[in-house]
């Protein structure tokens, strides 16, 4: 049953990859945005991240200015690195969330909240909304136009493939003072095939040949093998 339902994952999103299906797959992910949370490891796991990688830089940064401007280029792990990065900072740091698909749904940030337990749960939330902004904006496409203290990208660029890539690298030159990239090195397509922590199926994608993966791989979760 495991195998079947990989292969209807493979054929149903080659499908989506023909023109008016892929229209009707970006209406129903807006619509469905909502829906998107994840679970509380997920979470934690976020948090971890943050704490290891990026809250040090923001500290450095901030020990030097007052304040700062972040651009996110996304949106990662879902919405928790920015809802954290808030947590932390509130107004000190001045959060442009960005990702391709059309404004980010506020209830994604909603349900985000919730793992901030605590009674001022709807004061963080609407300052959030006040500080921080939102833009529908592809990198790889678009050009930066303003300059950044810090850009940070968490499970992104590995989604990128050699156009995109070398588009954005290009397009970031000079955006920003300092830069942080978190790069995924696991197969996210077989996502729920992984068992343990160490498990071989998180880097089976490095067995495939290139024929074969062109097959499994979509543009809906395109993942570049170039990437380490």
């Amino acid at each position: 049953m495991r195998i079947i339902k990989y292969y209807l994952k493979i054929i149903i999103f080659k499908l989506l990859s023909f023109g008016l299906f892929t229209k009707l797959y970006h209406i129903y992910f807006n619509l469905t945005a909502y829906r998107r949370i994840r679970e509380e490891k997920y979470f934690i796991s976020s948090k971890v991240t943050l704490e290891k990688h990026i809250f040090p830089i923001i500290d450095e940064l901030l020990s030097k200015n007052k304040n700062l401007n972040l651009l996110d280029v996304g949106c990662g792990p879902d919405i928790f690195n920015n809802v954290l990065i808030y947590d932390k900072y509130s107004d000190k740091v001045n959060q442009t969330i960005t990702d391709k698909f059309p404004k980010l749904n506020e209830k994604i940030y909603t349900n985000s909240f919730k793992y901030l337990a605590g009674n001022n749960l709807n004061f963080k939330k609407e300052n959030f909304f006040k500080i921080n902004h939102f833009k529908s904006r592809d990198y790889t496409k678009n050009k930066i136009s303003k300059k950044y203290d810090l850009l940070i990208s968490i499970y992104v660029i590995e989604h990128f493939n050699k156009i995109e890539l070398d588009y954005f690298l290009k397009n970031i030159k000079d955006a920003a003072k300092k830069y942080i990239f978190i790069i995924n090195f696991t197969d996210q397509f077989f996502l729920d095939r992984w068992k343990e922590k160490n498990d071989i199926y998180k880097f089976k994608y490095l067995q495939y040949s290139d024929f074969l993966w062109n097959i499994i791989n979509s543009k809906f979760l395109y993942q570049s093998r170039n990437r380490i």
